[in-house]
């Protein structure tokens, strides 16, 4: 019995938020000796029913099964993709092996979301942490949704009460004036028809905090003074029609003047110990919001690369 028993992509088995059109690659097994590939198909679609096929490459007389890179594929920034691959080999066919992979904001440019910051001028010098939080409504059924977040210092994502992704310490250090990562999750799971909200909680990481090292422990704001967080929702409906959070608009997710904040001292505790309250309709009138501002503000503006302004 000839199968494929595992495909992989850019030597990954897993691809989420990739920016191209990732390398396949796969292994056969056989319950016969000196097994060799004859021939490979590879298919890629935008449903996994493969009824909207964006690529095929038909029977290809090859023993390759690795650094397969499928030409002339367009995608789409913020969506799941299906590919499945067949072989030959010894006069026998493989059924079809199918993997997926999500694509995240292709290019910079397609950004409609801004950053924001909960913290003011004089927040320079502490590492408090900060909380973002607002509410939005789904009105009809989801079919998938996509959430692509970074953030000048750290930040933990949080819709409806969980936290997205397993990922800690995001988005990592890198050299935040030159090169900034993002992290893309699906969140179609954590949606609900009707009112949802949406959250994150950032920290001053190593963008602004203090650092460990030798020399630099006493010192702080090495790339910037203040925190900001920047995200951007897709959510794709059963009718065939999507919505965009994360656009300048009043009323949208995250990245608004009407987003709110609340302290770090008005926490909810669960079995887990302190998490942020996301829920909607919370109904915590205690908490003390304040409107936050579109970033970077003018003080920090010729600090970024144009396409985070």
């Amino acid at each position: 019995m000839l199968k494929i028993n595992e495909i992989r992509m850019d030597y990954e088995k897993e691809q989420i938020g990739i920016t191209h059109v990732p390398e396949f690659s796969w292994t056969l097994e056989s319950d016969k000796r000196n097994v060799i590939q004859d021939t490979w198909e590879l298919e890629i679609a935008e449903d996994k029913a493969f009824e909207k096929k964006i690529y095929e490459s038909g029977r290809v007389n090859s023993d390759a099964s690795a650094q397969i890179l499928p030409e002339n594929v367009k995608l789409e920034s913020q969506k799941k993709y299906f590919a499945r691959v067949k072989a030959t080999a010894n006069g026998e066919e493989t059924e079809w092996a199918e993997t997926s992979f999500v694509t995240g904001i292709l290019d910079n440019r397609e950004w409609k979301a801004v950053f924001v910051s909960a913290e003011e001028e004089a927040d320079k010098d502490n590492s408090k942490g900060t909380y973002v939080r607002n509410e939005f409504t789904v009105e009809k059924p989801v079919k998938e949704a996509f959430v692509s977040v970074t953030a000048l210092g750290l930040y933990h994502f949080y819709v409806n009460g969980r936290k997205v992704g397993k990922d800690e310490l995001t988005p990592g250090w890198t050299s935040y004036r030159k090169h900034l990562c993002f992290q893309t999750y699906e969140v179609t799971d954590y949606l609900k028809e009707g009112k949802n909200a949406a959250g994150a909680v950032l920290a001053a990481g190593w963008y602004k905090g203090k650092m460990g090292f030798e020399g630099l422990e006493k010192r702080r704001n090495h790339y910037g003074e203040n925190t900001a967080l920047l995200a951007q929702m897709v959510i794709r409906y059963e009718d065939g029609t999507e919505e965009l959070f994360g656009a300048v608009q009043m009323h949208r997710l995250c990245l608004q003047r009407s987003m709110m904040v609340r302290s770090t001292t008005e926490q909810k505790k669960s079995k887990d110990g302190l998490r942020l309250d996301v829920q909607p309709d919370s109904g915590n009138q205690s908490v003390n919001w304040i409107m936050i501002f579109p970033f970077l503000p003018d003080r920090e503006v010729e600090k970024f690369p144009l396409w985070m302004r």
